[in-house]
Parts: C-alpha cells; structure tokens; sequence
C-alpha cells in the first residue's frame, strides 16, 4: 500500500489530527486491558455486554488510523506494564468480536478499523509471549542463583559443624592437658616430699 506524505507527515506529527486519534485509541485499549488483567469487570461468557460497548468503542476510536501507521511500541508497552495471566483469553475475546462484526459487513472488503485492531491484537500476542520468555529466562536465573545459595548454606552448616566439633576436641585437649598439668605437679610434689623427709632421716645425708 503506497503512503502518502500527508499521511506519513500526520503521523509524525504529534500535535496533528491523526496523532489524536491514535491517542484516543490507545488509552481505549490500555483501559480494556487493565480491566480485563484487574478481574471482576468483563465475563469470560459471550453475552458480556459492558464488553461489547468497551469493543464498539475501541472500534469508534480508531476511525482514521493509517493502517501501516499503528503504535506498535505503544501497543507493546501497554501489554510489558498490564502483564498477566489470562490475556490469551482476552485476545481470543478480542478476535471473536473482530469475527462477529466482519461477518456482518456487507461489504467484501473490511474496514480499516478491523485491520488496525488485527494487527494490533497480534502484536500484543507477540508482547506477552516476548513477556512470557523474559519472565521464564529470569525465572531460571534466579533458580540457578538460589541453588548456588543452597549449596553454599550447606557448605557453612557443614563448616559450623566441623567447627563445633573442633572446639570440643579443643576443650576435651585443654583439660586433659591440665589434668596432666596438675598430676605431674602432685607427683613431683610427693617425690620431693619423700626424698626430702629421707634425705632428713639419714645420717651425714647418706641413704
């Protein structure tokens, strides 16, 4: 699809009529994701008629987006800061009221609106799978972090231990060693005693 330079210079332009829209658009789609991801607003069943007013309103906002002109950095943002578990669900809801409205178009050709929103709905496909990757290769990283501090707990439990062991050797040592201390002591006291009570007794210090 060849694009034109008011087209490509209205959608540059961040004060321009298109960049307005677009806008529009996104806080549409940021609303619908936060209270789909926040639970309780939307019903999983097809007769949810709050969403159906939230997805004709989404439809009314993107009148007169470019088809080649779509957000999608915008788009990607809105699903990393709304990530969460069950937005499959909601893109499948998203897709089956895509399905729904197409059908009744009279004519063979879709609006651009229907195009934009596909796209759209695919590129946030894409956002929570790149989520769900950076999320599980964090995941496996603080796995492998964790069993480097558990081995290393065990290894200072295990040091503790041999520690403990090694005080009471240390102290079992100490005692003995003054046991000895003390009996050495008393026997030497005793043998002095003897000898000096016999050197007493003999004569001219003759035995």
């Amino acid at each position: 699809m060849r694009i034109s330079r008011e087209e490509t210079l209205a959608y540059l332009d961040s004060q321009s009529e298109e960049s307005k829209i677009i806008r529009g658009f996104l806080k549409q789609l940021e609303s619908m994701v936060q209270n789909w991801v926040a639970g309780g607003h939307y019903q999983l069943n097809d007769s949810d008629l709050l969403f159906d007013t939230d997805f004709k309103k989404l439809l009314t906002t993107m009148q007169g987006i470019h088809t080649e002109f779509i957000p999608y950095s915008e788009v990607t943002r809105i699903i990393y800061n709304n990530n969460a578990d069950g937005l499959d669900a909601f893109f499948m809801k998203l897709n089956q009221k895509i399905m729904e409205n197409v059908k009744l178009e009279d004519s063979p050709e879709i609006a651009n609106e229907y195009v934009v929103l596909i796209k759209s709905v695919e590129h946030m496909k894409l956002a929570n799978k790149q989520m769900d990757n950076l999320y599980k290769k964090q995941q496996d990283k603080l796995n492998q972090q964790q069993e480097k501090i558990n081995v290393l707990e065990k290894n200072i439990s295990k040091t503790k231990k041999r520690y403990k062991k090694l005080n009471k050797m240390k102290g079992f040592v100490w005692g003995f060693h003054c046991y000895f201390r003390d009996f050495c002591r008393s026997y030497f006291y005793i043998v002095w005693r003897i000898t000096d009570r016999i050197s007493c007794s003999c004569p001219n210090g003759q035995w």
